[in-house]
C-alpha cells in the first residue's frame, strides 16, 4: 500500500509541478505576448485607416490644386498700388456702365492673417434705381473676391427716383512677397 501511496504522490507531484510550469509559463510568456500581439493589431489597424485617409486625400489633391488655383486667379494683385489700382478701375467701369455717379472713393488697407490681406474700399455716390441695382448686380457678379461689409441706401427726393449710396466693400489680397511696399 505503501508503494501505491508514493506513486500517487508522485503523481500528484508531477501534475503539481506540471500546473505551476504552465501557471509560470501563462505569466511569464503567454499573456505578455498575446497582449503585446494585440497592441500591435491595433497599431496596424490605426495605420491603415491613416493610409486609407492618405489615400483619399491623395486622390482629391487635383480638386484642391484647381481650387487653389481658382481662389488665387480671384484675388486681388499682391503689390498695394496695383490692388488699389485694379479695384479703382472696375468699380469706375461699372460705375460708368451703369449710370451710377460715384462722389467719393477712399481706399483703407487692414492687415490680416500672415498669408492676406484686405482693402477696403468706402463708396459714395448717386443714381437712379436702376444704376444703383446695375452698379450692385456688377459689383456682386464681379470675379473678384470681393464682399460687402455695409450697405445704406437712401432717397434723395420725395418720390424716390435718385438714390444714395454709400458703400463698404473688401477685396482679398495676397501678402506682398520679396521687397514690395507696404501700404500706409
Amino acid at each position: 500500500m505503501n508503494l501505491r501511496r508514493l506513486g500517487r504522490e508522485k503523481l500528484l507531484l508531477g501534475g503539481t509541478i506540471v500546473c505551476l510550469a504552465l501557471f509560470g509559463l501563462d505569466r511569464l510568456l503567454l499573456t505578455p505576448v498575446l497582449a503585446a500581439w494585440a497592441t500591435r493589431a491595433e497599431e496596424i489597424r490605426r495605420l491603415r485607416l491613416a493610409n486609407s485617409q492618405g489615400a483619399d486625400t491623395i486622390a482629391q489633391e487635383s480638386a484642391w490644386l484647381r481650387w487653389r488655383d481658382e481662389t488665387k486667379a480671384k484675388l486681388l494683385p499682391a503689390v498695394p498700388g496695383d490692388a488699389e489700382s485694379a479695384l479703382l478701375s472696375r468699380v469706375d467701369t461699372w460705375a460708368r456702365s451703369s449710370g451710377f455717379t460715384v462722389s467719393s472713393l477712399r481706399p483703407r488697407w487692414k492687415e490680416g492673417a500672415a498669408q492676406a490681406r484686405l482693402l477696403e474700399l468706402q463708396v459714395a455716390g448717386t443714381g437712379s434705381p436702376g444704376a444703383v441695382t446695375g452698379f450692385l448686380y456688377q459689383l456682386e457678379t464681379s470675379p473678384i473676391a470681393l464682399a460687402v461689409e455695409q450697405l445704406e441706401l437712401v432717397p434723395r427726393n420725395p418720390d424716390g427716383n435718385e438714390l444714395a449710396l454709400d458703400l463698404r466693400l473688401s477685396g482679398l489680397c495676397p501678402a506682398a512677397t520679396g521687397k514690395a511696399r507696404r501700404a500706409p
